[in-house]
């Protein structure tokens, strides 16, 4: 399996919200088969969030899916990578500090390329949700 595959099986069963004896374990198994030069930041957002959405902890498998974000270049994250790579880290309670300093600089490089500044990000993300709220 390739980490888009892996990552397309687990969404799958994730989106049906069926947990099969057996199905996760093997996809985990073939998740950390995979050297972490190997996944590309989507793929492995993609399995992060499946289990997560799941309620799927498995400690060797993010600690896998880590070792492969840290060694993705900046430059290849999405937003939605980002966003899902963070939120799968959270839901499972999974405060890996090197993690998210390293997610941290993803965004602030990303912002920079961008030429916006982190600042002026979150400020539109505050504007927006004060917008919805009256």
């Amino acid at each position: 399996f390739t980490a888009q595959n892996v990552a397309n099986i687990v969404n799958a069963y994730a989106k049906c919200g069926y947990n099969l004896t057996g199905v996760f374990t093997h996809m985990s198994a073939s998740a950390r088969a995979i050297p972490p030069s190997y996944c590309d930041a989507q793929a492995v957002a993609n399995i992060l969030n499946g289990f997560a959405r799941m309620d799927v902890w498995d400690a060797e498998l993010f600690a896998h899916l880590t070792r492969a974000t840290l060694v993705t270049p900046t430059s290849a994250f999405s937003a939605q990578g980002i966003a899902n790579t963070l939120n799968a880290h959270a839901r499972m309670s999974n405060r890996d500090l090197e993690l998210f300093e390293y997610i941290s600089k993803v965004i602030q490089e990303s912002c920079a390329m961008q030429g916006l500044s982190v600042s002026g990000v979150a400020g539109a993300g505050a504007r927006a949700v004060a917008a919805r709220s009256t």
